[in-house]
């Protein structure tokens, strides 16, 4: 097939057994699209994408991942296809889930249950994590196990056996479906879960694989649900970070996460009043910085947030929560203040459509499509309201993941900004602006149109609760094929008390309100999601020496950049280890004053004899747990020294223990840039050279 827009691509169906053990059973159909090489003497080894989620589907944003791949069909063939349970892959369908649960996670989540009013008569308020674990629980329970109750008879009941839908069975799955195009070799691109099923495709099915991009890393030995409260906080502290190394932020903006803190618990006493009546309250601002991962443009304007809002100036918040800082083609969303929002003629829906481009007026001229039921399955009618956000939500499938995880963050703002018609507009020209989306726009423009002022503001008012944290992890994903993938090899070997302790033990605690209540609805899903328990070997890091390349982003915090660096680095292989010998202490120098010290005694001459050393000597156990927790991961167990299997030159290395002075250094001149293992520990994590050099473990490839 050719088509104008995506050029040749051959699309078609494969048939696999539900379960591999059993092929003459229950069959599924794995939908699949090859995007063809555009050269007319293409490379023998294509690109298979692998989907994210799980329970996400290629094949829906098939024009995204045309322009995605745009360099690589050049030579090769790209591959999509869905994975088994999803869109177009024998999806796993039930009627229990339903638009009505979709808007009820918008307009009563668990999470938000007890959230405080922001009305002056309730502060203080405390925006510590609970501790009721049982009490989360129940109330979980609760919450999902009537419509999880009503899926899981339904799938058995149409004969699906929910043990067979896991990475195990979507690698057995690519496999069959490389061999049936014809390919004897092959590359693999996995996003996010994407990653995992490649790092197990590494494990159980290596022979044909050519090389590997692993793009937001989730390795199997995570144990994401209960690392996931901690997951906001590496992005605030790495945003954090950042500015400490660079000098003119630090200069401008020093000691931003004591401030930070500080902050929070002002807020939480008294908000802030605008001048044009609005509070900001520390739960606003948490909402912030949980969402730098969605719109990482406004990790710049963070440290000015900060030092503004300590004055009672919203003018950067507002610059954030307006998203300002998301570059569009068509009307920004804007927010303007009081008087100028007084004086500034009324805009419509209508004239804004008349600035959008000539497709875009095409495409309004043509009948919508109808993406949604005008009824929910109890037979009551949406309101228009509720048509609108989930019309945004099916379209927003249509962008590519960064902008998409943009205007998931604008969306989950949109109470913070004026309740306005012309918010609305500006929010879909901004989030789907361009020729491409003109469609989705016109759509969702002549919707906007058609809202009262009272569906106006029904919107804000469906939007002004905090998401649910499984809704944004699962956010255009099959919940179904979500719950059996997770059901079946994460939740099992995972606690929901640790989910709990790490959310209490956070630096900044605050950053983990509400998310340990969202996380229970996940392990209370799976207590009765019939999904079985994956092999012990399912959680084991993935040794490989297939050539790989890791990509990561420092402020994505649903696979945090320690995720990626996981799966490379030493602690993953379990080769580190901590040596306890009582008493024993070292001094430590980064390799950047080795060189600093030597061209300032080099060119200044002052004669002597200079130990070149930090200011912290410390046990080497106690380096090995720091770089740990930076990583957020447990550091290995301590090993007695007596005990520990050493050859002699290691256990040599260990027999002096000698705290070294660098006060001749100092009456130097030279001021150490990294005056201890902390700081330089954070630095090189920072700066992504934690592990440079040769590599230890066959795992960590360039």
């Amino acid at each position: 097939m050719v088509t104008e827009d995506l050029g040749e691509v051959e699309c078609g169906t494969v048939a696999m057994p539900e379960n591999w053990a059993n092929p003459g059973d229950r069959t599924l159909t794995i939908s699949y699209a090859v995007l063809k090489a555009l050269s007319d003497h293409p490379e023998p080894d294509p690109v298979v994408y692998l989907e994210g989620g799980p329970g996400g589907s290629a094949l829906g944003g098939i024009a995204m991942f045309a322009e995605v791949f745009a360099v690589q069909r050049q030579t090769r063939d790209i591959v999509l296809f869905d994975q088994r349970g999803t869109q177009f892959s024998s999806p796993l369908v039930c009627s229990a889930f339903t638009i009505d649960d979709a808007i009820e996670s918008f307009t009563t989540p668990a999470a938000v249950e007890d959230e405080p009013e922001s009305t002056p008569e309730q502060w203080p308020v405390d925006l510590s994590p609970s501790t009721d674990t049982e009490g989360m629980m129940a109330a979980a329970r609760v919450q999902v196990g009537d419509r999880t109750a009503r899926c899981v008879r339904e799938l058995l009941g149409k004969g699906i056996d929910l043990r067979q839908y896991n990475s195990i069975a979507n690698a057995n799955d690519t496999v069959a479906l490389v061999n049936a195009l014809g390919y004897e070799t092959y590359n693999l691109y996995g996003i996010s879960y994407g990653t995992r099923l490649a790092l197990v495709l590494m494990r159980d099915h290596p022979e044909g694989i050519r090389s590997v991009v692993l793009d937001s890393t989730f390795p199997p030995e995570i144990h994401g649900f209960e690392l996931y409260p901690k997951e906001a906080e590496e992005v605030v502290l790495q945003v954090f970070a950042d500015c400490r190394i660079d000098p003119s932020c630090n200069a401008a903006y020093p000691n931003l996460k004591e401030r930070f803190i500080a902050l929070i618990e002002q807020l939480q006493q008294q908000p802030i009043e605008t001048a044009d009546g609005r509070l900001v309250t520390a739960l606003d601002v948490i909402e912030v910085m949980r969402n730098i991962a969605f719109a990482t443009e406004s990790a710049a304007f963070i440290p000015r947030m900060i030092a503004e809002l300590e004055v009672g100036d919203v003018a950067a918040y507002d610059l954030i929560v307006g998203g300002l800082q998301f570059e569009t083609e068509g009307v920004p969303v804007d927010v303007e203040d009081g008087d100028a929002a007084a004086e500034a003629p009324e805009a419509t829906p209508s004239e804004e459509v008349a600035q959008v481009t000539e497709d875009a007026d095409a495409a309004a001229a043509m009948p919508p499509i109808d993406l949604i039921p005008d009824a929910g399955a109890n037979g009551e009618p949406l309101t228009p309201a509720e048509l609108f956000i989930d019309e945004v939500q099916i379209r927003l499938g249509n962008l590519d993941r960064e902008r998409q995880e943009k205007a998931i963050s604008l969306l989950t703002m949109l109470d913070k900004m004026p309740h306005t018609r012309e918010t609305l507009v500006g929010f879909v020209n901004g989030v789907f602006a361009g020729d491409r989306l003109a469609r989705d726009r016109a759509v969702l423009l002549a919707k906007i149109d058609e809202l009262s002022p009272a569906d106006v503001e029904a919107v804000f008012a469906i939007t002004s609760q905090q998401l649910d944290i499984i809704d944004v992890m699962t956010f255009g994903n099959s919940n179904t094929a979500f719950n059996s993938v997770e059901c079946n090899e994460e939740i099992p070997f995972e606690s929901f008390q640790k989910t709990v302790d790490n959310a209490r033990n956070l630096e900044i605690p605050a950053l983990a309100y509400g998310i340990p209540e969202g996380i229970a609805q996940q392990f209370a899903t799976c207590e009765q999601w019939p999904s079985g328990r994956a092999p012990e070997y399912e959680n084991d890091p993935v040794v490989s020496d297939i050539p790989t390349l890791v990509l990561g982003g420092e402020y994505d915090f649903q696979t945090p950049l320690s995720w990626n660096k996981q799966a490379f680095v030493n602690l993953a292989n379990g080769t580190a280890r901590r040596l306890v010998k009582p008493g024993q202490v070292f001094n430590r120098i980064h390799r950047d004053d080795i060189a600093g010290a030597l061209r300032h005694l080099a060119e200044r001459r002052p004669g002597g004899v200079f130990n070149v050393t930090d200011d912290m000597p410390s046990p080497p156990q106690d380096v090995v747990a720091y770089a740990a927790s930076l990583m957020g991961v447990e550091p290995p167990p301590e090993t007695d020294f007596d005990t520990a299997q050493l050859s002699p030159m290691a256990r040599s290395f260990y027999g002096e223990n000698k705290r070294v002075a660098n006060a001749a250094l100092r009456q130097a001149g030279y001021r150490l840039r990294f005056a201890d293992y902390r700081a330089a520990l954070e630095h090189m994590w920072t700066a992504g050279d934690w592990a440079e050099g040769e590599a230890r473990s066959p795992m960590k490839r360039s």
